[in-house]
């Protein structure tokens, strides 16, 4: 046998890859042929059985109605992500719009302060904050951090 795929020169897993695909075809065709005889012998049974008994079909017209439904949620579904689509583009707009500003107002003072002459200015004195007694109420905690801060400024 071998002698005879050699003629052929293929490789050995190309002789695994032919035998595994008409074993494969084999089983396919045979368990076609298995269910073939299953629904002819099922069939027979069924004609003489009740047709309440038998499990009906979806009419045509059920299944118009269900594709009908199907299809209006999708249309829903999509107006809705195209709804989110445009509101994230026109948020995304309004932000470069914003960063183009910014960046134009910092080209036009790093601009301004390139061509005036440099003016060394003092340190702002930063005042130590207030030693304050302790309080008592969360309201007062609160009153008295705001009151720190400001200082601070």
């Amino acid at each position: 046998m071998q002698r005879v795929l050699a003629d052929f020169q293929l490789s050995p897993n190309q002789i695994i890859l032919l035998v595994s695909g008409a074993l494969l075809i084999y089983l396919i065709r045979r368990w076609r042929q298995i269910t073939l005889q299953k629904q002819k012998s099922t069939g027979a049974a069924a004609r003489y059985t009740a047709p309440a008994a038998r499990g009906s079909p979806l009419s045509v017209r059920e299944v118009a109605t269900e594709l009908q439904a199907l299809l209006a949620e999708l249309e829903e579904s999509s107006r809705r992500l195209t709804a989110q689509l445009d509101n994230r583009h026109t948020r995304i707009e309004q932000l470069l719009a914003e960063a183009d500003e910014k960046i134009a107002r910092l080209e036009r003072l790093s601009a301004g302060t390139a061509a005036a002459p440099s003016i060394e200015t003092p340190p702002v004195p930063r005042h130590a904050p207030v030693p304050m007694p302790p309080v008592a109420s969360e309201a007062e905690r609160m009153l008295h951090g705001h009151v720190e801060l400001f200082v601070a400024r």
